[in-house]
């Protein structure tokens, strides 16, 4: 990339200031609104046609709603990664504090990046929402009664 002026990086940081609305935005849904997170993450994944765009989104919202919201949507993320590369590959650059529960093990194998931090609340849990219920146990033998 040659070397940009003052005036251009002036420019350009102008632009970045009148549209910071749009990341606050993002970064608002990201936290509260899961599924309208999702449709600007696909709009921002539709846009994003560069390499370091992709990366932006990767380490940027979608680590943010990944890391918020996974248990809830992994089949959402997992099916967004196996129907669109450019999504897949921005999750892969995204981080995941190393944890060994389901969501997280799918999580990894569609390519995060494992890393020693605190893990999220939802890591802590060992069985996903799906695998929530309560198990069914054989029932104890009646004590008084013959077989």
């Amino acid at each position: 990339m040659p070397a940009k002026t003052d005036r251009d990086v002036a420019r350009a940081w102008v632009r970045v200031q009148q549209n910071w609305w749009a990341f606050d935005s993002v970064h608002g849904a990201c936290e509260s609104h899961p599924r309208r997170a999702l449709r600007l993450l696909d709009a921002i994944c539709a846009r994003a046609t560069t390499p370091m765009l992709v990366r932006d989104l990767g380490c940027g919202p979608l680590e943010d709603f990944v890391r918020i919201h996974a248990q809830v949507f992994i089949a959402q993320i997992e099916g967004r990664c196996a129907a669109n590369p450019r999504f897949r590959k921005a999750l892969s650059y995204a981080w995941l504090p190393r944890a060994d529960d389901d969501v997280s093990r799918r999580l990894l194998a569609l390519g995060m990046k494992p890393i020693e931090a605190k893990i999220e609340v939802w890591q802590r849990r060992s069985r996903t929402p799906r695998d929530s219920r309560p198990r069914q146990t054989k029932p104890s033998p009646s004590l008084g009664r013959h077989g």
